[in-house]
């Protein structure tokens, strides 16, 4: 026993000097990897960099040469210099109240179904899973799982949706079970069209082309990459699901949150691991870091979000992507507004949300003639809304 003892007092003074090396191994973000970054990444003129300086939320959406890649960056600065807690920065980039949120939980550790006992399944899902084959299912779902539906579920029985939804909620939190252990290897391939889609090779493309954190937060990325097998000090993870319906075709997704606390930053990362229909991938992050910037110290809020859909490619591929990347851009605007708000004056109540929901707003700004084109290109913004709205960050 003195033995054990004397072994954990060594990890424990190990990992503490660990943590202070690293710890002190940081300082804040460098003015020109920041300025760098924003304009020849994000394309930042220094005109919008002045007016972000002054106070001014300021958005961009990304040039991609894949059609079905899209992108934003936004920076807001924050006047206030007291300490934020992860818990009030994560509140302060967070939507509340969305009324297209139908159902959403965290996941348990380990996961279990039950953690899914509030999802089902639309009767329209359903049938698309009794049509369902290889190659050509509106659900995405590797090629196994959509073979369990065929052999598993008889369609004829009078309770084939309840089977259906038990067999959905049993998948996915075999699934999210095998991602917590496994990290990337266990992620999925969805093979309902043609073109097969790897996820974990989606999500490596993605954290590999994201702005700002490569360069400030390397050790961040690395863990991400080897979660989770990696080590790093006061990270927090999260596993959530939510179900959206926006009065089209529900959208069931699955997203990981890692939150990282360090003494010159805090970094909230966002992975969607699942998507039930149009989104291939997604990655955000929030940060909130110091820059140093001629000579003084400016504090900002970073958001980045880089996505993959299917649903914006095709004939009408441009205006689809205009459509989606006006709304974004102004969505993110609101939320760089409401996070400064709440980081700037942390005292005052939070202001009550706007009572219309997303699609609404869309509806509006398309207008009339373009709701067959919404119908399409609605899934991409509804992914980049998730990683707004959830509840996790």
């Amino acid at each position: 026993m003195a033995t054990f003892r004397h072994s954990i007092s060594r990890f424990a003074i190990w990992s503490l000097f660990s943590l202070i090396c690293a710890l002190s191994s940081y300082s804040q973000v460098p003015g020109d990897v920041f300025r760098r970054t924003l304009v020849e990444r994000a394309g930042f003129t220094d005109e919008e960099l002045a007016k972000a300086s002054d106070g001014e939320p300021i958005v961009k959406t990304l040039k991609n040469s894949d059609k079905k890649d899209f992108g934003v960056c936004g920076i807001v600065r924050i006047r206030s210099t007291k300490d934020v807690t992860m818990a009030a920065f994560r509140e302060a980039v967070s939507r509340r109240g969305d009324k297209t949120i139908l159902a959403q939980s965290d996941f348990s550790s380990p996961p279990a179904a039950a953690d899914l006992a509030q999802l089902t399944l639309d009767p329209a899902d359903i049938d698309a899973l009794k049509e369902c084959e290889v190659g050509d299912c509106k659900l995405k779902l590797s090629a196994a799982l959509i073979k369990r539906f065929h052999s598993e579920i008889e369609w004829n029985a009078d309770d084939h949706a309840d089977r259906a939804n038990d067999l959905f909620r049993e998948i996915l939190s075999q699934y999210i079970a095998g991602y917590a252990t496994s990290g990337e290897r266990s992620l999925m391939q969805y093979d309902n069209q043609s073109r097969p889609v790897d996820l974990a090779v989606e999500q490596r493309i993605l954290l590999a082309r994201s702005l700002f954190v490569g360069e400030i937060a390397p050790e961040f990325v690395k863990y991400l990459t080897e979660y989770p097998g990696a080590q790093l000090p006061a990270v927090d993870n999260n596993l959530h699901w939510t179900k959206i319906g926006f009065g089209l075709e529900p959208l069931v997704a699955v997203t990981h949150s890692s939150l990282y606390t360090r003494p010159d930053g805090l970094f909230i990362a966002t992975r969607q691991i699942y998507a039930s229909r149009y989104v291939e991938a997604s990655l955000a992050f929030s940060m909130l870091v110091t820059v140093s910037l001629d000579g003084s110290n400016e504090r900002y809020v970073i958001f980045t979000n880089l996505s993959r859909s299917d649903s914006l490619g095709g004939l009408l591929g441009g205006l689809k992507r205009s459509v989606v990347g006006a709304d974004v851009a102004e969505r993110t605007v609101e939320l760089l507004n409401h996070a400064k708000g709440r980081l700037d004056r942390p005292d005052v109540p939070p202001a009550n949300e706007p009572d219309q929901t997303l699609i609404e707003r869309i509806t509006e700004f398309v207008g009339e003639r373009f709701k067959s084109i919404l119908a399409i290109a609605l899934a991409g913004i509804l992914l980049l809304g998730l990683l707004f709205i959830g509840r996790k960050g």
